[in-house]
Protein backbone atom coordinates (compact mmCIF):
# COMPACT_ATOMS: atom_id res chain seq x y z
CA UNK A 1 0.00 0.00 0.00
CA UNK A 2 2.85 2.40 0.76
CA UNK A 3 4.22 2.34 -2.78
CA UNK A 4 0.76 3.09 -4.21
CA UNK A 5 0.43 6.24 -2.10
CA UNK A 6 3.64 7.58 -3.66
CA UNK A 7 2.13 7.47 -7.15
CA UNK A 8 -0.30 9.78 -8.87
CA UNK A 9 -3.44 8.21 -10.32
CA UNK A 10 -2.16 8.33 -13.90
CA UNK A 11 1.14 6.68 -12.95
CA UNK A 12 -0.68 3.97 -11.01
CA UNK A 13 -3.02 3.34 -13.95
CA UNK A 14 -0.13 3.09 -16.42
CA UNK A 15 1.78 0.75 -14.11
CA UNK A 16 -1.29 -1.50 -13.81
CA UNK A 17 -1.49 -1.65 -17.62
CA UNK A 18 2.22 -2.30 -18.14
CA UNK A 19 2.55 -4.80 -15.28
CA UNK A 20 -0.87 -6.49 -15.04
CA UNK A 21 0.32 -8.90 -12.35
CA UNK A 22 0.85 -6.10 -9.78
CA UNK A 23 -2.74 -5.28 -8.80
CA UNK A 24 -3.97 -8.90 -8.52
CA UNK A 25 -0.93 -9.76 -6.38
CA UNK A 26 -1.54 -6.79 -4.09
CA UNK A 27 -5.24 -7.65 -3.78
CA UNK A 28 -4.46 -11.26 -2.82
CA UNK A 29 -1.85 -10.15 -0.29
CA UNK A 30 -4.21 -7.62 1.28
CA UNK A 31 -6.89 -10.28 1.56
CA UNK A 32 -4.50 -12.56 3.43
CA UNK A 33 -3.48 -9.77 5.81
CA UNK A 34 -6.98 -8.43 6.56
CA UNK A 35 -7.16 -10.28 9.85
CA UNK A 36 -9.36 -8.06 12.01
CA UNK A 37 -13.13 -8.48 12.09
CA UNK A 38 -13.57 -4.82 11.19
CA UNK A 39 -11.40 -5.15 8.08
CA UNK A 40 -13.30 -8.23 6.95
CA UNK A 41 -16.61 -6.42 7.48
CA UNK A 42 -15.78 -3.33 5.39
CA UNK A 43 -17.52 -4.42 2.17
CA UNK A 44 -20.61 -5.96 3.86
CA UNK A 45 -21.00 -2.92 6.10
CA UNK A 46 -20.47 -0.42 3.27
CA UNK A 47 -23.02 -2.33 1.18
CA UNK A 48 -25.61 -2.17 3.95
CA UNK A 49 -24.98 1.54 4.36
CA UNK A 50 -25.30 2.03 0.61
CA UNK A 51 -28.61 0.16 0.59
CA UNK A 52 -29.89 2.40 3.39
CA UNK A 53 -28.73 5.46 1.47
CA UNK A 54 -30.40 4.38 -1.77
CA UNK A 55 -33.70 3.53 -0.10
CA UNK A 56 -33.70 6.90 1.66
CA UNK A 57 -33.30 8.96 -1.52
CA UNK A 58 -36.09 10.47 -3.65
CA UNK A 59 -37.27 7.85 -6.20
CA UNK A 60 -36.54 10.07 -9.19
CA UNK A 61 -34.26 7.83 -11.28
CA UNK A 62 -34.98 4.10 -11.19
CA UNK A 63 -33.24 1.80 -11.00
CA UNK A 64 -30.55 3.82 -9.22
CA UNK A 65 -27.15 3.94 -10.91
CA UNK A 66 -24.04 3.29 -8.76
CA UNK A 67 -20.37 3.46 -9.75
CA UNK A 68 -17.85 1.62 -7.55
CA UNK A 69 -14.50 3.33 -8.15
CA UNK A 70 -11.49 1.23 -7.23
CA UNK A 71 -13.71 -1.84 -6.96
CA UNK A 72 -10.99 -4.50 -6.69
CA UNK A 73 -12.68 -7.84 -7.32
CA UNK A 74 -16.15 -6.23 -7.46
CA UNK A 75 -17.23 -7.68 -4.12
CA UNK A 76 -19.51 -4.71 -3.45
CA UNK A 77 -21.53 -5.25 -6.62
CA UNK A 78 -22.05 -8.90 -5.66
CA UNK A 79 -22.90 -7.96 -2.09
CA UNK A 80 -25.52 -5.45 -3.26
CA UNK A 81 -27.08 -8.05 -5.55
CA UNK A 82 -27.42 -10.44 -2.60
CA UNK A 83 -29.20 -7.94 -0.33
CA UNK A 84 -33.01 -7.86 -0.18
CA UNK A 85 -34.76 -4.93 -1.87
CA UNK A 86 -38.44 -3.94 -1.38
CA UNK A 87 -38.99 -3.84 -5.15
CA UNK A 88 -36.85 -5.02 -8.04
CA UNK A 89 -36.85 -1.53 -9.57
CA UNK A 90 -35.03 -0.27 -6.45
CA UNK A 91 -32.16 -2.72 -6.89
CA UNK A 92 -29.20 -0.63 -8.13
CA UNK A 93 -27.31 -1.10 -11.36
CA UNK A 94 -23.62 -1.12 -10.44
CA UNK A 95 -20.72 -0.20 -12.71
CA UNK A 96 -17.46 -1.53 -11.20
CA UNK A 97 -14.27 0.32 -12.14
CA UNK A 98 -10.58 -0.29 -11.42
CA UNK A 99 -7.15 -0.01 -13.02
CA UNK A 100 -7.22 -3.72 -13.93
CA UNK A 101 -10.03 -6.23 -14.63
CA UNK A 102 -9.80 -8.23 -11.41
CA UNK A 103 -13.28 -9.72 -11.91
CA UNK A 104 -15.68 -10.33 -14.76
CA UNK A 105 -17.44 -7.16 -15.84
CA UNK A 106 -14.99 -4.71 -14.26
CA UNK A 107 -14.42 -1.67 -16.49
CA UNK A 108 -10.82 -0.46 -16.72
CA UNK A 109 -10.36 3.29 -16.27
CA UNK A 110 -8.08 5.80 -14.57
CA UNK A 111 -10.00 7.01 -11.49
CA UNK A 112 -8.71 10.53 -12.13
CA UNK A 113 -9.84 10.51 -15.78
CA UNK A 114 -13.19 8.77 -16.16
CA UNK A 115 -15.04 8.76 -19.51
CA UNK A 116 -16.37 12.20 -20.45
CA UNK A 117 -19.73 10.62 -21.36
CA UNK A 118 -20.24 9.66 -17.70
CA UNK A 119 -20.85 13.26 -16.61
CA UNK A 120 -24.01 13.38 -14.49
CA UNK A 121 -24.76 9.67 -15.02
CA UNK A 122 -24.71 8.17 -11.50
CA UNK A 123 -26.83 8.58 -8.39
CA UNK A 124 -24.11 7.33 -6.04
CA UNK A 125 -20.35 7.00 -6.40
CA UNK A 126 -18.32 4.78 -4.07
CA UNK A 127 -14.64 5.09 -3.14
CA UNK A 128 -14.02 2.21 -0.74
CA UNK A 129 -10.35 2.09 0.32
CA UNK A 130 -9.59 3.61 -3.08
CA UNK A 131 -8.06 7.04 -2.34
CA UNK A 132 -4.48 5.78 -2.64
CA UNK A 133 -2.88 8.22 -5.08
CA UNK A 134 -0.96 11.36 -4.20
CA UNK A 135 -3.46 13.34 -6.29
CA UNK A 136 -6.54 11.85 -4.63
CA UNK A 137 -8.19 15.25 -5.09
CA UNK A 138 -8.48 14.44 -8.81
CA UNK A 139 -10.31 11.19 -8.03
CA UNK A 140 -12.70 13.15 -5.79
CA UNK A 141 -13.26 15.71 -8.55
CA UNK A 142 -14.06 12.95 -11.05
CA UNK A 143 -16.45 11.30 -8.59
CA UNK A 144 -18.26 14.62 -8.26
CA UNK A 145 -18.39 15.11 -12.03
CA UNK A 146 -20.08 11.77 -12.73
CA UNK A 147 -22.81 12.32 -10.10
CA UNK A 148 -26.25 13.49 -11.18
CA UNK A 149 -27.13 17.11 -10.37
CA UNK A 150 -29.91 16.01 -8.03
CA UNK A 151 -30.73 16.24 -4.34
CA UNK A 152 -30.29 12.49 -3.87
CA UNK A 153 -26.79 12.28 -5.36
CA UNK A 154 -24.10 11.11 -2.93
CA UNK A 155 -20.52 9.92 -2.59
CA UNK A 156 -19.73 7.12 -0.14
CA UNK A 157 -16.09 7.10 1.00
CA UNK A 158 -14.68 4.35 3.23
CA UNK A 159 -11.16 5.04 4.49
CA UNK A 160 -8.92 4.00 7.39
CA UNK A 161 -8.51 6.56 10.15
CA UNK A 162 -4.75 5.99 10.33
CA UNK A 163 -4.23 7.68 6.97
CA UNK A 164 -6.32 10.80 7.64
CA UNK A 165 -6.55 11.46 11.36
CA UNK A 166 -4.41 14.27 12.78
CA UNK A 167 -2.92 15.41 9.45
CA UNK A 168 -4.51 18.88 9.39
CA UNK A 169 -5.58 21.63 11.75
CA UNK A 170 -8.02 22.90 12.86
CA UNK A 171 -9.80 19.76 11.62
CA UNK A 172 -8.28 16.55 12.98
CA UNK A 173 -9.96 14.51 10.23
CA UNK A 174 -8.19 15.45 7.00
CA UNK A 175 -10.59 13.36 4.91
CA UNK A 176 -13.49 15.69 5.73
CA UNK A 177 -11.40 18.70 4.74
CA UNK A 178 -10.41 16.97 1.47
CA UNK A 179 -14.07 16.33 0.66
CA UNK A 180 -14.90 19.97 1.28
CA UNK A 181 -12.11 21.10 -1.02
CA UNK A 182 -13.46 18.67 -3.63
CA UNK A 183 -16.84 20.40 -3.68
CA UNK A 184 -18.73 18.18 -1.22
CA UNK A 185 -20.32 18.61 2.17
CA UNK A 186 -20.62 15.81 4.70
CA UNK A 187 -24.01 14.22 5.36
CA UNK A 188 -23.47 13.41 9.03
CA UNK A 189 -26.90 11.77 9.35
CA UNK A 190 -26.02 8.97 6.92
CA UNK A 191 -22.31 8.75 7.79
CA UNK A 192 -20.87 6.36 10.38
CA UNK A 193 -17.83 6.57 12.65
CA UNK A 194 -16.64 10.08 11.81
CA UNK A 195 -14.70 10.05 15.07
CA UNK A 196 -12.16 7.35 15.96
CA UNK A 197 -12.65 5.08 18.93
CA UNK A 198 -10.05 3.08 20.87
CA UNK A 199 -9.92 -0.51 19.68
CA UNK A 200 -7.86 -3.25 21.26
CA UNK A 201 -5.78 -5.22 18.77
CA UNK A 202 -3.73 -7.76 20.63
CA UNK A 203 -1.75 -5.75 23.16
CA UNK A 204 -1.85 -2.49 21.18
CA UNK A 205 -4.52 0.19 21.31
CA UNK A 206 -5.20 1.93 18.01
CA UNK A 207 -7.56 4.65 16.87
CA UNK A 208 -10.65 3.11 15.26
CA UNK A 209 -10.16 1.47 11.92
CA UNK A 210 -12.52 2.78 9.24
CA UNK A 211 -14.74 5.80 8.71
CA UNK A 212 -17.80 5.58 6.46
CA UNK A 213 -18.44 9.07 5.10
CA UNK A 214 -21.44 10.06 2.99
CA UNK A 215 -20.88 13.35 1.18
CA UNK A 216 -23.19 15.40 -1.02
CA UNK A 217 -22.14 17.58 -3.96
CA UNK A 218 -22.26 21.33 -3.42
CA UNK A 219 -22.37 23.55 -0.35
CA UNK A 220 -24.11 22.35 2.80
CA UNK A 221 -27.64 23.29 3.76
CA UNK A 222 -28.04 25.81 6.57
CA UNK A 223 -26.83 25.45 9.24
CA UNK A 224 -23.62 24.19 7.58
CA UNK A 225 -22.34 20.80 8.63
CA UNK A 226 -18.85 21.59 7.42
CA UNK A 227 -17.99 25.30 7.31
CA UNK A 228 -14.95 26.53 5.38
CA UNK A 229 -12.07 28.04 7.27
CA UNK A 230 -8.89 29.77 6.24
CA UNK A 231 -6.46 27.57 4.34
CA UNK A 232 -9.12 25.13 3.09
CA UNK A 233 -9.38 23.15 6.31
CA UNK A 234 -12.59 22.31 8.10
CA UNK A 235 -13.71 22.43 11.71
CA UNK A 236 -14.94 19.43 13.62
CA UNK A 237 -18.41 18.13 12.81
CA UNK A 238 -20.98 17.56 15.49
CA UNK A 239 -21.80 13.92 14.91
CA UNK A 240 -25.20 12.67 16.06
CA UNK A 241 -25.28 9.40 17.97
CA UNK A 242 -26.36 6.43 15.85
CA UNK A 243 -27.37 2.90 16.60
CA UNK A 244 -24.96 0.29 15.31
Amino acid sequence: HTWAKRLKCEAFFEMARERPEILPAYTRQYGREALSAEERDVIPRASRLLRELLLDRPPEHLPPQVVDLGCGEAFMARQLRSLPWPEEVLRPKVVSVDAAPLAEGVEVHNLADLPSAWAGRFDVAVLCRALWGKDYDRALAEARRVLRPSSGAALLVVEPFKRWWGRERPSENALLAALQRGGFHVDAIHSHDLQPRPVEVGSATVRGFFQYVVARPGPPATPPELAATAGGSAPEIAVPARKK
